[in-house]
């Protein structure tokens, strides 16, 4: 199929619909930068507004990519274009929600951070709330082209279950920061009181911590070298 709609789009280069059918098919071998590129290759040449089908093959690729601020982008163009369509407001709810997660690779996350992806998991349960409420119509349809009640729901708990989870993140990112910020205020009163040390005390023992020291003192010793008188000179 790639070949033969690779010698369609060859063959004439006007052809928008072999580009779009090309970049489905690079999208399934997992080559979202090829797809994408297809994808708004076609869109340049659209005359008037692309289609929102299009779009959301876009925010696929960008998806799929890990592109998730892009997705996010272009299906609010879409949704933009076509607020009725519930099948845009659930991939955009999908997409916020994966823009909420944990990063994998386990990296702390700051609160300004927790607290934007608190805001993207609000939203994303707004937007599946939405669906549940449309008409019957608007239901159907997207019932029609796979959208189920099943689906809306399950996403919906897995949303929930993030805002407790990034709350609790929070929670301990906050009581952290609190604590790294006391500590550094008791380091810089003590650094600012009178005769504060800017080096570790261990460096130089204090007094009471030498070993007592005892003093002798000795009686000049007279010596005689070559005729002249020296002292023996005893050092503490």
């Amino acid at each position: 199929a790639r070949s033969i709609f690779t010698a369609v789009r060859d063959a004439s280069s006007e052809c928008d619909a072999a580009l779009v059918n090309l970049g489905q098919i690079h999208a399934a071998q997992r080559e979202p930068q090829a797809a994408l590129g297809l994808y708004q290759k076609a869109e340049r040449r659209a005359a008037s507004a692309p289609a929102a089908s299009l779009l959301a093959l876009q925010a696929r690729a960008h998806f799929d990519a890990g592109a998730l601020g892009d997705a996010k982008r272009v299906l609010a163009r879409a949704l933009h274009q076509r607020p009725y369509d519930l099948s845009v407001r659930f991939n955009l709810a999908t997409v916020l929600y994966r823009a909420a997660k944990p990063p994998r690779d386990g990296a702390l996350r700051s609160i300004p951070d927790l607290d934007a992806a608190a805001a993207g998991v609000r939203l994303a349960v707004s937007y599946l709330d939405s669906i549940r409420e449309a008409g019957e119509q608007a239901r159907e349809a997207a019932a029609a082209s796979g959208l189920s009640v099943n689906r809306v729901s399950a996403l919906r708990s897995r949303c929930v279950g993030l805002q407790g989870a990034v709350g609790e993140e929070r929670r301990e990112a906050w009581d952290k920061a609190q604590a790294q910020e006391v500590a550094q205020k008791i380091a810089d009163e003590r650094c600012a009181k009178p005769g504060a040390l800017w080096y570790p005390s261990s460096a130089f023992p204090l007094p009471h911590q030498h070993p007592p020291l005892r003093l002798e003192i000795a009686h000049p010793t007279p010596t005689r070298r070559r005729g002249i008188n020296r002292e023996r000179v005893v050092f503490l």
